[in-house]
């Protein structure tokens, strides 16, 4: 059985320094062994193309908020990004 789980601290940032020995799976109160712990697949490559015309200029600056909030969520403290 897969039990996919996402954990966050009080400040609602992701947790991701955990293992294995940081959880405890019960079956009807029973505990059970952790047979495979992943913290998930191979790095992610992705690219963001935004236009930058003068028609939506003045939207810029609320898409530079997102794009943040977007890298952080997606790639957390420990990601790389890069911008032109």
């Amino acid at each position: 059985m897969n039990t996919p789980v996402t954990v966050v601290d009080s400040k609602g940032e992701l947790v991701s320094n955990l293992n294995a020995k940081d959880f405890q799976v019960t079956d009807n109160g029973v505990p059970q062994r952790i047979t495979h712990f992943d913290l998930g697949g191979p790095p992610l490559s992705l690219v963001i193309l935004i236009e930058t015309s003068s028609r939506i200029e003045s939207l810029l600056p609320e898409m530079r908020k997102t794009g943040i909030v977007f890298t952080n969520a997606v790639m957390g403290p420990e990601g790389e990004a890069g911008g032109w």
